[in-house]
C-alpha cells in the first residue's frame, strides 16, 4: 500500500517538478550608490561551468558604459561568476536590464534586472568655501555706497587718461605675425607639461587637469565652440552635431580623465605613464582629417 502512495505521489509531481522554471541568476553591484564617473562592478554568478556571456546591447543599456569583462570559475563553489565593469556620467537612478548567459549546450537564460543610484560629485573645495561663507558677518560701520561712488568716479577719471594717452601715442606699426593653428599650440601645451615632471613629483590629478584642458581646447579650436565651459557630456554632443568621425576615443579619454579630476580616482601607472601617447594620437589624427598647419622647424 505504502508503496502504490509513493507510486501516484512520483507520477503526480514529476510533471510539476520538472515544468518549474529555475530562478534567474541575481545581478549583484559592489557598493549601494556611486558618483559621476565612478568605477561600476556587476557580478553575475550560476552554478556549474561551461557558461558564456551573451553579447551586450550597448544601446540598451545605456547610459551604462561597459568598458570590460571576466568570467571566474569557482572550483571549490563549483560556481561560475561574470564581472562586467563599467561607468556611469549621467545622475539618476537606472534600472539595468537583465543580461544574457548562455551554458553549454547553448541555452539562454538571463539574470534579474538591476537598479544603480548615480549621484554628482561634489567637490570638498566646494564645502570649505560654503562653510567659510556662513562663517562670515556683515560689517556694520555705516553705508557702503559712499565708497562705492568714489571707487565708479576714480576708474572713471583714470579710463579718460588713459584714452587720452593711448589717442596721443603714436604706435609704429608692428609686424604681421603668423597665427599658430590649433595643432602647433597643441603639440607645444603637451611639450610644456611633459617638462613639469607632474608624474615625478606624484601630481597625478594636475596632470590629468591640464592634459584634459588641452585636448578639449584643440577639439575647440577646430570645431568653433567654447569647450572649457562645457562639460564632457555637452562636449561629446557639440563633436556629434559636427559630423566628428572618431567620437569614441575622444569621449573615453576625456571621461577617464573625468574620473581623475572629480570622482578621486587612482589609475594604475601604466595608464598613467600612457597619458600623453594617448593624448598625442588623438591630436595627430585629427591633424590629417582637417588638414591642419604643421610646426615649422626652427
Amino acid at each position: 500500500m505504502k508503496t502504490y502512495i509513493l507510486f501516484l505521489l512520483i507520477f503526480f509531481l514529476t510533471p510539476v517538478l520538472l515544468s518549474a522554471e529555475v530562478s534567474s541568476p541575481s545581478l549583484m553591484v559592489d557598493r549601494e550608490a556611486y558618483n559621476v564617473g565612478d568605477p561600476i562592478r556587476l557580478k553575475i554568478e550560476l552554478e556549474g561551468k561551461g557558461h558564456r556571456l551573451g553579447d551586450i546591447d550597448a544601446a540598451r543599456i545605456a547610459p551604462f558604459e561597459v568598458t570590460g569583462n571576466e568570467e571566474i570559475y569557482n572550483e571549490e563553489k563549483g560556481t561560475t561568476s561574470f564581472i562586467i565593469k563599467g561607468v556611469i556620467y549621467e545622475v539618476g537612478e537606472f534600472t539595468l536590464p537583465p543580461f544574457m548567459i548562455i551554458d553549454a549546450e547553448g541555452k539562454q537564460t538571463h539574470s534579474m534586472s538591476g537598479l544603480i543610484s548615480v549621484a554628482s560629485v561634489r567637490d570638498e573645495d566646494d564645502d570649505k568655501l560654503r562653510a567659510l561663507k556662513s562663517q562670515m558677518s556683515v560689517d556694520e560701520r555705516g553705508p557702503v555706497w559712499p565708497w562705492a561712488l568714489l571707487l565708479l568716479i576714480s576708474i572713471a577719471v583714470l579710463s579718460l587718461i588713459y584714452y587720452i594717452y593711448r589717442r596721443k601715442k603714436v604706435l609704429a606699426p608692428s609686424p604681421l605675425v603668423p597665427q599658430k593653428s590649433p595643432y602647433v599650440l597643441a603639440v607645444e601645451a603637451l611639450a610644456e607639461i611633459e617638462g613639469m615632471n607632474l608624474i615625478r613629483d606624484g601630481e597625478i590629478k594636475a596632470l590629468y587637469t591640464r592634459v584634459s584642458d588641452v585636448v578639449r581646447c584643440y577639439e575647440g579650436a577646430l570645431y568653433d565652440f567654447d569647450a572649457m565651459e562645457m562639460t564632457t557630456g555637452e562636449l561629446v554632443v557639440a563633436l556629434k552635431k559636427s559630423s566628428f568621425a572618431d567620437l569614441t576615443e575622444v569621449s573615453r579619454f576625456l571621461g577617464d580623465c573625468d574620473r581623475v579630476k572629480f570622482a578621486k580616482y587612482n589609475p594604475p601607472d601604466m595608464d598613467v605613464e600612457g597619458l600623453m601617447g594617448r593624448a598625442r594620437r588623438i591630436i595627430d589624427k585629427q591633424k590629417v582629417d582637417v588638414a591642419v598647419e604643421e610646426p615649422h622647424a626652427d
